[in-house]
């Protein structure tokens, strides 16, 4: 018993050493259990940056920015094609507001932050911050499955209103999630 009590503070010791470097590798081995491909890519902005794909190739963003090192940032982005921009522009002022009403609302009532739902209507960005403190698997993973959850309720949104399609969108030849 005294040996893994030695052993485990010795994990301490060298986790206290580095710890962004193991913050970042513990987010990658659980985006790892996910995700397909995982890979780091490094900014100016950010201490670290991991983007992880689906077998379908729907991206998420995780890092630990420069200006907020005690939060970690996951985020996925909708990239609208010229097809759905134009079908939103040929709406009238009143259902355009009417529909970014709609998005808001439904985002805010998911508990994700967003931007770019506004005129005009090219890139919407849906994240969620955690903090460090505390951070498990358990929690990046839910709140990843919480803003993908997000994304996909307004790329239903977007082909309902804008595509006319009212399945599940599957291909991202129109939308793109990032």
């Amino acid at each position: 018993m005294p040996e893994l009590i030695t052993t485990t503070l010795l994990m301490t010791k060298r986790d206290q050493k580095n710890p962004t470097d193991n913050n970042r590798r513990r987010v990658q081995g659980w985006l790892l259990d996910r995700y397909e491909h995982v890979t780091q890519i490094d900014t100016p902005d950010t201490i670290w940056q991991l983007t992880a794909k689906d077998h379908f190739g729907h991206g998420l963003a995780v890092a630990n920015l420069v200006a907020k090192p005690h939060l970690i940032l996951a985020q996925i982005s909708i990239a609208l094609m010229p097809n759905y921009q134009n079908a939103f522009n040929s709406l009238s002022p009143k259902e355009r507001s009417e529909f970014l009403c709609e998005v808001q609302l439904r985002l805010l009532s998911m508990d994700v932050d967003y931007s770019g739902v506004d005129e005009p209507l090219e890139l919407i960005i849906i994240e969620a911050s955690l903090s460090l403190d505390g951070l498990n698997r358990d929690t990046l993973l839910q709140r990843a499955a919480c803003i993908n959850r997000a994304g996909l309720s307004v790329l239903i949104m977007l082909n309902r209103r804008l595509g006319g399609d009212h399945q599940r969108p599957t291909d991202t030849a129109s939308v793109t999630i990032h």
